[in-house]
């Protein structure tokens, strides 16, 4: 047999063999009251299924340190496929032939989610599964885990960046935001955001910032004007507060805006100047 052809037929077998194995794994996989371990995910990711949640929150919670593994692998692998789902331009035919089927044979036919609803899910289910959000949305789940926000991070950007519908470039920036690592694009890509015109792209960027605190010689400035913004004068003064110490530069600036009439922009000064330098906020009339 010719070396061309015994590589072909290795690499046949080498498939199916992975084939197999994949086959043999999900045989194997963990059932939770009636359904297996994927669907669970696949719901509550992809479905926002509040009881897929809580019975991944059991799983999670009452298992050990294996059935954990099989959890959180699961859910990487379900949110990672999710961001990365292309459009195609067979969905729609495929939709609407399955939609004018009898019912009876359209339950047969597997469902095609519409792709951009496929990666606003998953961006959508990691934004609100964050150290920064899940005490506010939902303190019962569990908090996505590191590895799963180191990964989905890049994949979020290049959604931001590129992806062709408005609302799915919209939820991966607020997913981004809520991941919140840095790394010298998402730097540069958040300071483009403070100056876009949406105040609620802004207001991801301005807590963006608040809670990674980089880059102060270049941030603090930006901030300390976006206290005049009069749709997120509070966002930008704890941004400014959450710098600390290291905002003392702007001190004299603050207490200017402290002194000014209009109580909006005094109150937010005030508020920003009380993370930067308590004793100077109280002398200038903050209390708590």
């Amino acid at each position: 047999m010719k070396t061309p052809a015994i590589i072909s037929l290795a690499g046949l077998l080498t498939a199916l063999l992975g084939l197999i194995a994949y086959c043999v794994a999900r045989d194997d996989e963990p059932v939770y009251q009636g359904r297996k371990l994927s669907a669970w995910v696949q719901r509550a990711v992809l479905e926002g299924d509040g009881n897929a949640e809580l019975v991944l929150v059991r799983a999670i919670r009452t298992g050990d340190a294996f059935a954990r593994m099989r959890v959180e692998n699961e859910l990487i692998h379900r949110v990672m496929t999710g961001l990365g789902t292309r459009n195609s331009p067979l969905w729609r035919p495929y939709t609407v032939v399955r939609t004018n089927l009898p019912a009876y044979i359209a339950g047969r036919i597997p469902e095609w989610r519409e792709p951009k609803q496929v990666r606003a899910s998953a961006a959508r289910w990691i934004s609100h599964r964050t150290m920064w959000s899940v005490e506010q949305v939902a303190p019962w789940n569990e908090r996505a885990s590191k590895t799963l926000c180191e990964r989905a991070a890049p994949v979020l950007y290049k959604l931001v960046r590129i992806d062709p519908d408005k609302n799915v470039r919209h939820i991966a920036l607020v997913a981004l935001g809520d991941v919140g690592i840095l790394s010298k694009d998402t730097l540069v890509l958040m300071f483009q955001v403070l100056t876009y015109p949406d105040y609620q792209d802004r207001t991801v960027a301005a807590r963006w910032f608040r809670r990674t605190r980089c880059e102060a010689e270049r941030v603090v400035p930006f901030l300390l004007k976006g206290l005049e913004d009069p749709a997120m004068k509070s966002e930008y003064a704890q941004a400014l507060g959450a710098y600390g110490e290291r905002a003392r530069f702007v001190v004299e600036p603050l207490l200017s805006l402290a002194k000014t009439n209009d109580r909006a922009i005094s109150s937010a000064a005030l508020w920003a100047l009380s993370g930067i330098d308590l004793p100077a906020a109280g002398k200038a009339g903050f209390w708590r």
